[in-house]
């Protein structure tokens, strides 16, 4: 079965929902996974840091988790947060990699965190390259 775009977006609201409470709560976060499955549950894959492991290796983790699984998901994703350097007045994004069978974009979602409040500006989809579903011999790691 795949996904349809309100199925899509769906997925990609609940993953902004859980960054931007990471955010909130911890002022960043590490990157996390997203998986939709069959029955219509959303959960997130998270990976704990072994003590100064590069955010490189963590996501590669995460990928390959993902990855494994693939068959039985109706979609995935990637979550981290990336630097805006060009921004003042959104100096970070929510980073979101969101793929299904014959369906990848990423989608970058602005924001700025003030304690407690965290606000964001409009979402900026562009066709990305799969990392989740594709041969394992072609992955390369969202930066």
């Amino acid at each position: 079965m795949t996904l349809g775009e309100r199925e899509l977006a769906v997925v990609l609201q609940a993953a902004v929902d859980h960054a931007r409470q990471r955010l909130a709560e911890q002022g960043s976060f590490l990157p996390f996974g997203i998986r939709a499955k069959p029955g219509g549950e959303i959960e997130f894959v998270e990976v704990q840091d072994a003590g100064g492991q590069r955010l490189e290796a963590l996501q590669s983790e995460l990928i390959d988790t993902l990855r494994q699984e693939t068959g039985s998901l109706l979609a995935a994703g990637l979550v981290a947060s990336v630097m805006l350097p060009d921004s003042e007045e959104f100096p970070t994004a929510i980073a979101v990699q969101l793929e299904s069978e014959g369906f990848c974009r990423l989608i970058l979602v602005p924001c700025r965190g003030d304690g407690e409040e965290v606000t964001t500006g409009p979402m900026n989809p562009e066709a990305a390259t799969p990392l989740i579903y594709r041969p394992a011999s072609c992955i390369q790691v969202l930066h």
